[in-house]
């Protein structure tokens, strides 16, 4: 259907939170990346909780999506990762998502 200014207004109020939150992510995974043992699993949770808030804020951003997929492989979820990866191309498809996005979902999945 055709958009009201307000309602595009507010995908992208909703999209600018959204990725704020996935950089907040993408910095605890970065640090887990650095880290060892339990300080590592403890980061990978955090980036997981962030990106699932990142996902309630936004739930068209597929990258959020693809991001978790990983932190949940690093923790050994692989159920919890297969089924982000299961949203992801099912979210990209419903966005329209760029060809990319998409198949670092697929990838993902392995």
């Amino acid at each position: 259907g055709v958009m009201t200014d307000d309602a595009i207004a507010d995908s992208g109020d909703r999209m600018y939170e959204s990725n704020l939150v996935k950089g907040m992510g993408n910095e605890a995974y970065a640090k887990a990346n650095r880290a060892t043992g339990q300080a590592r699993a403890r980061k990978l949770r955090e980036a997981a909780e962030l990106y699932g808030r990142a996902h309630g804020v936004d739930p068209d951003n597929v990258a959020v999506l693809t991001n978790r997929a990983a932190v949940h492989m690093a923790l050994g979820r692989f159920g919890d990762a297969a089924n982000d990866c299961r949203l992801a191309v099912e979210t990209a498809d419903r966005v329209k998502a760029d060809a990319k996005l998409k198949a670092r979902a697929y990838e993902r999945m392995g």
